[in-house]
């Protein structure tokens, strides 16, 4: 409530960087809440994570506890069979994980028989096919298609950057999202990115010029 502009950078599964703030947190992870509840997931059961620490991970978190359902974190470096343990003790009915761990899951589906949905914590155009029942993607649409893009955080605010340069910015992003699959204009961005930065560097980089 006190910092909703506050960047969160986390590395998704997938690769790149992604960037939010709170307030788009908070948004969608009421999303979250409603498409659980809409999934029959009722005050007090039991919802697992297997996952690493991404911007849906935190999501997760607030949306499960924000229905009153248990939020419950399954350890991903434990052995197979202390997961089903754990995942059949606990009674989890729906669990949220990422991509790396599908096969995994693939694996001890068959012993999972609490487990009514799987979401894979990734868009569609990331899905994979799969043998889990009832798998959905948590996200439907791809990072690109988003309700808006945010400049104005410390990344760039701090570096000094002001009206013209941010005008600059969202061209290179109008670019990247108008050709999303050529290599040659992702390249050029880059580039164009690289030196801009370049002429704006953040405060840090002065202090490792010093050392």
């Amino acid at each position: 409530a006190n910092h909703p502009e506050r960047t969160i950078v986390t590395r998704s599964v997938e690769g790149p960087f992604h960037a939010t703030t709170y307030a788009e947190l908070r948004a969608r992870a009421l999303r979250l809440a409603q498409r659980l509840d809409k999934a029959g997931i009722r005050h007090g059961d039991r919802v697992a994570t297997l996952a690493w620490n991404t911007w849906r991970h935190i999501e997760a978190w607030y949306g499960i506890m924000g229905i009153g359902a248990i939020y419950h974190t399954v350890n991903p470096r434990l052995f197979s069979d202390q997961i089903t343990w754990i995942v059949n003790h606990a009674e989890d009915r729906l669990i949220l994980a990422d991509l790396t761990f599908v096969p995994l899951l693939e694996q001890l589906a068959a012993k999972l028989p609490t487990l009514e949905r799987y979401v894979l914590l990734c868009d569609r155009a990331h899905m994979p096919q799969t043998s889990l029942k009832n798998a959905v993607p948590y996200d439907e649409k791809p990072p690109a298609v988003a309700s808006g893009i945010r400049l104005g955080t410390p990344i760039v605010s701090t570096r000094g950057m002001r009206e013209p340069e941010m005008n600059e910015i969202v061209s290179l992003i109008h670019r990247v999202l108008e050709r999303p699959q050529d290599a040659r204009v992702q390249r050029e961005v880059r580039k164009q990115a690289k030196a801009l930065c370049g002429r704006f560097p953040i405060f840090y980089a002065y202090d490792a010029a010093l050392v």
